[in-house]
């Protein structure tokens, strides 16, 4: 019984419920304890935030997923400690440029020190989480996890309603995931002497990878931005909280992502580049039918939901939600085609798509927010993620058409005789 709890794979789910059991939770308590302006601004500064976090895992933590093997890890560990302090100079940087020219307009002024300190304690727990899965041990993850997830809730616990503003939110989580990462570190034990071949690696592995990163932070995010900016901050504190009602489904989606792809890549060498297709449309199928009625239930029940769980006063969004559930089914069929590329090793669509939707997001974002005002954010998602589904299923389909000419083609060649 011991060694069933013990499963590095159960570890490893009951891990990924903590973390994102906690975000989910942790948004509940914040509608609830900040004013909307408040909860509004720690929303808009969470943005912030996304548009460093998968640069950073490009070089970093999935850097070291694909090159487990090809240093010791202590000495890779802190290899990838001088990197991260290198990446934390330079956003660091850019964060003051864009508060130094927008810190004003979006009221966050005064509070760069606060902001960054968040986004660093961000990106090293991240690291540190990183770090034992790419070694397989997972319960130090999770013991890392549990430790900042408690420290979160009981700080937010002290406080009563509608007292915290976004400063302390910040402070709040700032220390929770500093404390986790110390604790990794301690687990960890880097070795202080880093390898230099180990910071080239993780350059030259993260350097592309990190432009996909930011064209999909671009998809949804600018537009929530430019809103923001138009309308008000507490845009981007609906927003944040109307998604979150769809954060037990991120779930499953990372479940998808840890395991399908793998027997996906199997079934392409054992059986071909057809029955690999067949698969993930049955997948695709199945999975389907365990979102879609919580998708249903979600938008139906909305109203009761978001009274519930976040206050009246984001009862005048929920209009938003038809937008986001359509935006959130097209993006599981997409995820479908992505890893469908990514298994037949023909990943430049994906960078050409989000980069074709990003400039799309950015060139449409004043004339969809000045038409539809709030409701332009759900507009604006629903667009880029029917552009993105329509452009990755023709590349597929024509990829597909090409490897079934050159089956045909070497089927005939065999068959005539020498």
């Amino acid at each position: 019984m011991l060694k069933k709890l013990l499963d590095k794979r159960l570890i490893t789910l009951v891990d990924q419920m903590v973390f994102s059991g906690t975000n989910f939770l942790m948004t509940i308590m914040l509608t609830q304890l900040c004013s909307p302006e408040e909860f509004g601004k720690y929303s808009l500064i969470f943005m912030l935030m996304l548009f460093g976090l998968k640069p950073f895992r490009n070089f970093t933590v999935e850097a070291m997923m694909a090159n487990p093997l090809s240093y010791p890890p202590r000495e890779y560990l802190s290899s990838t400690l001088v990197l991260s302090f290198v990446f934390s100079i330079l956003f660091g940087l850019l964060l003051s440029i864009f508060l130094l020219f927008f810190g004003e307009h979006y009221d966050i002024q005064g509070a760069t020190w606060s902001i960054y300190f968040y986004c660093i304690s961000r990106y090293l727990i991240e690291l540190g989480r990183g770090y034992f899965f790419t070694y397989t041990a997972p319960l130090k993850s999770l013991i890392i996890d549990g430790v900042s997830s408690l420290f979160i809730l009981i700080l937010l616990l002290q406080h009563h309603i509608g007292s915290l503003n976004y400063i302390q939110v910040l402070h709040i989580i700032s220390v929770s995931y500093g404390v986790g990462f110390l604790i990794a570190l301690l687990m960890a034990k880097p070795r202080l002497k880093p390898n230099l071949k180990a910071i080239y690696t993780n350059i030259s592995f993260g350097r592309w990878l990190c432009f996909t990163g930011i064209f999909i932070w671009c998809n949804g995010n600018f537009l929530l931005l430019f809103a923001s900016g138009v309308l008000g901050n507490f845009v981007a504190g609906a927003v944040r909280a109307i998604n979150n009602l769809f954060g037990p489904i991120s779930i499953l989606f990372q479940t998808i992502e840890n395991y399908i792809p793998v027997r996906a890549a199997n079934i392409l060498a054992k059986k071909g580049h057809q029955s690999m297709i067949d698969y993930l449309k049955n997948q695709a199928k199945w999975t389907s039918f365990i979102i879609f009625p919580i998708f249903v239930i979600v938008s139906f029940s909305s109203g009761v939901i978001i009274s519930a769980l976040f206050g009246d006063s984001y009862l005048p969004y929920k209009s938003i939600i038809p937008f986001i559930l359509i935006a959130q089914v097209l993006g599981f069929y997409v995820r479908y085609l992505r890893i469908a590329l990514r298994t037949l090793k023909h990943t430049v669509p994906i960078f050409t798509g989000y980069a074709l939707t990003a400039i799309l997001s950015i060139i449409s974002a004043s004339p969809i927010i000045g038409y539809f005002g709030f409701l332009g954010f759900g507009v604006g998602i629903v667009l880029t993620q029917v552009m993105m589904i329509g452009y990755l299923f023709w590349n597929v389909r024509k990829h597909i058409d090409k490897l079934d000419k050159e089956t045909s083609n070497a089927d005939i060649r065999k068959s005539i005789p020498e």
